[in-house]
């Protein structure tokens, strides 16, 4: 019987290993990508760290909204932002970092915009395209944004 299990269960892993790794080739190679996120991960946490006992937060999250305002972003700022996160702003990091974040469960990113203002299709397109939902938002009621964002 305990034979039976384990034949089953090694079965089972090499099924599942053969579907990820199908899954696999129709990605890109996310190398770069996640090189990327890290080599910012550890300078963040070397400003963020000034030796409380615990801190949390998402580097993940933080650098894809990073991205996303690098995504609509010109001159100096495209300039200040690409230095932050030591990249290239390419197509390739695009598909990159859109599999990245695809392929990431339990991961919501908003980005919350003056509603008087009026975003650029173009811009709309490239930041729905990494799973960003945008809102406009009334900031002057502050009360009410602040139960709209954290619902």
């Amino acid at each position: 019987m305990k034979k039976v299990f384990i034949s089953i269960i090694l079965s089972l892993c090499m099924i599942f290993n053969a579907a990820a790794k199908d899954k696999a080739q129709d990605l890109p190679d996310t190398t770069q990508t996640l090189e990327s996120i890290n080599y910012f991960d550890s300078g963040l946490f070397g400003q963020l760290d000034n030796g409380r006992d615990n801190l949390n937060y998402s580097a993940l999250s933080i650098y894809n909204l990073l991205y996303a305002l690098l995504k609509g972003a010109q001159g100096q700022t495209k300039d200040q932002l690409c230095r932050v996160l030591e990249l290239e702003d390419s197509e390739e990091l695009d598909r990159q970092l859109a599999a990245v974040i695809s392929n990431t469960e339990n991961m919501t990113n908003s980005i919350w915009y003056k509603d008087t203002l009026l975003l650029r299709p173009d811009y709309k397109e490239k930041i729905q395209a990494f799973d960003f939902m945008l809102k406009a938002q009334n900031f002057t009621r502050t009360a009410d944004t602040r139960k709209t964002i954290n619902r």
